[in-house]
């Protein structure tokens, strides 16, 4: 009878500081988890089972876990609390913008414009001020040169990048392995969708700056820097002025590399600055022959352009590079005739 007594006022205790801790924890459940009262509950009436003894039921057989609030359940476990708010925004707006990406098409980048790149046919092409002859040479690009074409103008003249226009004449469409100057950096080329190509880097060629003329030289393959309208002061005073013959001088410099200066000095000693007969009669200002007689011409400007591709491939072509080289095969028959071209050169050289 006194064991049953004891016994039913140590339940007693248990049961009321059972009840006291029920209330305690109950009372920072609700503090925490505002939005799960049924979690509390449970949580609560476990905590009441296991002290008054009885078994729980079917339903209650999982063990509960502690309540989490959905707070803490989205925090990373090593996030600080303060950062909570920030974060979950974050990932709500990075949610929406992948949603967002996802829905919405990708907007196409506008296509790059293609390089139009050209190589330099000309033994020395003279890169101008203006798309003119009589504009000023501020550099030349050698045979081979790939230059970087910016537009073209309406009379046949291409601008280039940074600064200058070429003859359109003297430059083709550069290949994919052509060499690189100037103002070109990076070959551009349209391509079909899973082809390949090799692009072999090559030594660049030099472009000259001009700041003046050029002074003359024996040296027949070599440029003048000199522009029309130096050429038309070296004629004045003669036959050959006023005869339009500027522009084929430079347009054989420029093709063949033949030298204006030795052009105009044989042109001038050969034809007596324009006076001779076969200049007056045929055109023909350099004394050219053929099995059948000298060559006649139907303007003055086509007997320099013949002269200009026959030193070109029958002279420097074969080694002949020199004015005393030249004379050799040129005119045999007169010792003194390199003298003469050269002295006519220096003289010109000296009136610009």
């Amino acid at each position: 009878m006194m064991y049953s007594k004891k016994n039913r006022s140590l339940q007693f205790v248990c049961v009321l500081s059972a009840i006291f801790i029920l209330i305690l924890t109950t009372g920072m459940l609700v503090a925490t988890t505002e939005n799960e009262p049924s979690a509390a509950n449970a949580y609560a009436a476990s905590l009441l089972t296991a002290v008054e003894g009885r078994k729980p039921e079917k339903s209650q057989q999982k063990p509960v876990p502690p309540p989490v609030s959905a707070a803490a359940a989205l925090r990373k476990p090593t996030e600080p609390v303060g950062t909570l708010a920030l974060s979950s925004v974050s990932a709500a707006a990075s949610a929406d913008s992948v949603a967002k990406s996802l829905d919405t098409p990708a907007r196409p980048l506008p296509p790059s414009p293609a390089a139009k790149r050209y190589k330099v046919t000309a033994y020395h092409l003279n890169v101008r001020a203006n798309a003119d002859l009589s504009s000023d040479i501020i550099r030349v690009a050698e045979k081979g040169a790939v230059l970087d074409v910016v537009s073209a103008t309406g009379n046949g003249w291409f601008k280039l990048a940074g600064e200058g226009y070429v003859s359109g004449k003297y430059v083709q469409p550069a290949s994919l392995t052509g060499k690189v100057s100037g103002q070109v950096a990076v070959l551009s080329a349209t391509m079909p969708p899973g082809a390949r190509t090799e692009v072999k880097p090559e030594p660049a060629i030099a472009i000259h700056k001009l700041g003046n003329v050029q002074k003359p030289s024996s040296a027949v393959n070599s440029r003048s820097g000199l522009t029309e309208s130096h050429i038309a002061d070296l004629l004045t005073n003669t036959a050959l002025a006023e005869q339009g013959l500027e522009q084929a001088i430079l347009e054989i410099e420029n093709e063949y590399g033949i030298n204006a200066y030795f052009t105009i000095a044989v042109m001038k000693l050969e034809s007596g600055n324009g006076k001779s007969r076969l200049a007056r009669n045929k055109n023909n200002l350099f004394g050219l022959m053929a099995r059948s007689g000298a060559l006649s011409f139907e303007t003055k400007g086509d007997s320099i352009r013949k002269f200009g591709q026959l030193i070109a491939k029958n002279y420097v072509g074969q080694g002949y590079a020199t004015i005393e080289k030249v004379a050799g095969k040129y005119c045999p028959v007169n010792p003194g005739w390199p003298g003469l071209v050269k002295g006519i050169m220096k003289s010109d050289y000296r009136k610009l």
